[in-house]
């Protein structure tokens, strides 16, 4: 019935401002109009192109009998009546929005079924929400305000951000594109598939390698081409463009090189990595095999996209974010939801959403994954950010091929938060300011100034790392320290997090 209406009777109740059997002869025929082409019929937006389908459908109505030609002109002549616009309630925010979809379809999958069923379920429901209010003005404010993003916001450059819980894993705030938001169900780029890149390699690869003792903070991996193409470049290639040779795992991470990321892609094999993302991670839009429309096969069992996060048709912002969770969380993943509960119109619940729970990896492995991240944040490439002058703040950027999409998932003890800026220009989303870790940077300093930490215990400030050891080792070998290797004016006695059992305890040889 346009603007996200189902029903009738919400229809007489919002145009009219009656009862279904208190409307008129064109009124009735007006909402018959609309159900053809809701948007385009829509009487507060397109009264003249709502007005001249009703005199159709009530010519359609006399020429079968159901009026009289007496009735017919005179409704024709019948004014549309429509209440005043001012009267309607704006645009749903971003959150609402996600909010009607999540329970629309948890309602559809409970029930068994249709869209439009689920909606008339709707009508007259009361939600109770997860949203943070704060949250979602803090960033609904700076996202609407085009001043704070790129000059190329209003043309080919856009962003949309996500906050969750961690402890819960719910949705606190959401936006779904830049701008006002001035229309129900347009495009949200929190929730469409996106390509993550490099902020899937955490997940992916360190995490779990870490977690079965395979690698730890100071194994040594060589930053070197693996392969080289006929006309000699080197794959894969370093963004930048430039290989180091051999360096521990946290300066690999920290620095997100790509062909430490295909060795430890070696180490797992495509089967266990897409089994961790899909089942582990509740990762969503991965794909063992499907066959496109051109009759193409596609897949993302192979290193580029497990890798290197170069996804055949991506994940959602939101999705990733989710799975982030797991870090502050000390290994835990908790699927939340955008609502606590569904009432109807009599106060009955009839919609709990479907919650869990489960450790998808060790407080320990958790503990070494925070510190690395940090200082992805303090040293590498997220080093924009100035959050973690306030609070521990660790986290993973990512791109993807061709510059067309910039990701930042970061969290703190309190909040994890995505960011995704992405082009529709061939170019790609080029040089910009404020980037997008600048402008996550200052929406979550406002976010934790004016709600989380603002006279909290200072270790509450800070990641916990008691299940952990810190360790030192030689910069060089990344085993032990020995006394050569404090007299070595090249090497550097360098200091890591390690699970009880993976500290280093071979002395150096290169020493």
């Amino acid at each position: 019935m346009s603007s996200n209406m189902n029903g009738v009777g919400i229809a007489a109740e919002i145009y009219f401002g009656k009862e279904v059997s208190q409307l008129t002869v064109a009124e009735a025929a007006t909402i018959a109009g609309i159900t053809n082409a809701p948007s385009k019929y829509d009487p507060h937006k397109y009264p003249d192109e709502c007005l001249q389908k009703r005199n159709r459908v009530l010519y359609a109505m006399m020429a079968n009998g159901s009026i009289t030609e007496e009735e017919y002109n005179i409704s024709k002549n019948e004014p549309l009546n429509i209440i005043d616009h001012n009267t309607i309630q704006k645009a749903s925010s971003w959150f609402i929005e996600t909010a009607r979809e999540d329970v629309l379809y948890d309602l559809m999958e409970k029930n068994r079924v249709s869209r439009s069923a689920a909606g008339i379920m709707l009508n007259g429901a009361k939600v109770i929400l997860t949203m943070n209010p704060k949250i979602q003005d803090i960033m609904e404010d700076f996202f609407t305000d085009y001043g704070n993003l790129s000059p190329k916001a209003k043309d080919t450059l856009n962003y949309s951000m996500v906050v969750t819980d961690p402890q819960s894993g719910n949705l606190l705030g959401i936006i779904g594109s830049a701008g006002k938001k001035s229309a129900e169900r347009i495009y949200n780029y929190a929730t469409c598939q996106i390509t993550p890149g490099s902020v899937l390699k955490p997940l992916a690869l360190y995490t779990p390698l870490i977690d079965d003792g395979s690698i730890s903070w100071s194994d040594m991996f060589a930053d070197a081409p693996l392969r080289y193409t006929v006309s000699g470049e080197g794959y894969p290639k370093n963004s930048p463009d430039v290989y180091e040779g051999e360096m521990d795992i946290n300066s690999a991470l920290k620095k997100s090189k790509n062909t430490v990321a295909l060795r430890l892609y070696d180490m797992l094999g495509a089967e266990r990595i897409f089994d961790n993302l899909t089942n582990k991670f509740k990762l969503k839009g991965l794909v063992r095999d499907v066959v496109s429309n051109e009759g193409k096969m596609i897949t993302d069992m192979a290193e580029a996209p497990l890798a290197l996060g170069q996804l055949s048709y991506g994940i959602s912002l939101r999705n990733i974010t989710e799975a982030y969770n797991s870090f502050p969380n000390e290994g835990v993943l908790t699927k939340g939801s955008s609502y606590y509960y569904v009432f109807d119109k009599d106060g009955d619940i009839i919609l709990r959403p479907k919650t869990s729970s489960e450790r998808v990896f060790s407080k320990a492995t958790a503990q070494v994954m925070n510190q690395m991240l940090m200082n992805v944040v303090s040293d590498g490439t997220a080093r924009q950010i100035t959050l973690d002058e306030l609070v521990d703040t660790a986290g993973k950027t990512g791109t993807s091929g061709g510059d067309r999409d910039r990701l930042f998932v970061g969290y703190t003890p309190y909040v994890t938060a995505g960011i995704w800026c992405g082009s529709s220009s061939q170019d790609g989303v080029g040089s910009n300011t404020p980037s997008h870790l600048k402008i996550w940077d200052e929406i979550m300093r406002k976010i934790h100034e004016k709600i989380y930490i603002k006279g909290y215990n200072e270790d509450l400030l800070n990641f916990n790392t008691d299940s952990v050891t810190v360790y030192p080792y030689c910069s060089i070998s990344g085993e032990a320290i020995t006394e050569n290797c404090e007299l070595d004016d090249n090497s550097i006695i360098k200091y890591g997090y390690f699970t009880e059992d993976k500290t280093p305890t071979e002395k150096c040889e290169y020493h």
